[in-house]
């Protein structure tokens, strides 16, 4: 089966969320709470907020562009580096990505009773910047924007400046900051365990440059 990674998250995520959905006492219990894991030690939840959304479309969103980038990006890991470590790989992006796009919150919030948190928006945006970096070229469509996509590495740079200014703003209930760890870890994470995508990358973004200017 190809994408078994990217499928049984999305499976996993789809039960969990229906599941927080139907039954608060789940939610509560699931919900990244920073207040709750440095004072309770309750460390799971560093994982399992990732894995539970705030309503069906937030759910629809964040698997759908996980599909969409995940199962290129899981087999272009077996590709690279085999079919148990590339799966291992792949999982431990996601998983880690989940847990990086939460530590500033942790950090900010550790004192606070009231924030939680929830939703797999970092680790998707690990995925999709994963991507990217194998792929920099890619256009990138806007969801509810048609036939409007521009190359990944500026879509990039667009996601990160937006996340930084929205995350400084604090205006809404979106954790930006969040987005903006997931995708630096995506970055790093994939130069960590494949330096040579580092040249490659720029190279394509040179090629790019020159072919249109």
């Amino acid at each position: 089966m190809e994408n078994p990674i990217t499928l049984a998250i999305i499976l996993i995520s789809a039960i969990m969320s229906y599941l927080a959905e139907e039954k608060p006492y789940y939610k509560s219990k699931w919900l990244v709470s920073p207040y709750f894991i440095k004072h309770r030690q309750e460390y799971y939840r560093m994982i399992s907020g990732g894995f539970i959304h705030q309503g069906y479309l937030h759910l629809g969103i964040n698997m759908y562009v996980l599909f969409m980038f995940g199962k290129y990006l899981e087999l272009k890991f077996i590709s690279l580096f085999g079919f148990e470590l590339g799966l291992v790989l792949y999982a431990t992006l996601y998983l880690f990505g989940i847990v990086f796009a939460n530590l500033l919150s942790l950090y900010k919030y550790r004192d606070s009773p009231h924030y939680a948190a929830l939703g797999a928006s970092g680790a998707v945006s690990a995925i999709v910047f994963s991507m990217i970096m194998f792929d920099p070229l890619q256009g990138i469509g806007i969801i509810f924007i048609p036939n409007f996509y521009i190359p990944g590495f500026i879509f990039a740079v667009l996601y990160l400046l937006y996340s930084s200014l929205m995350a400084n703003r604090g205006q809404d209930n979106v954790d930006h900051g969040a987005h903006f760890m997931g995708a630096v870890f995506g970055f790093l994470f994939t130069v960590a365990v494949y330096p040579p995508i580092w040249h490659e990358f720029l190279t394509k973004i040179f090629a790019w440059f020159n072919n249109v200017f």
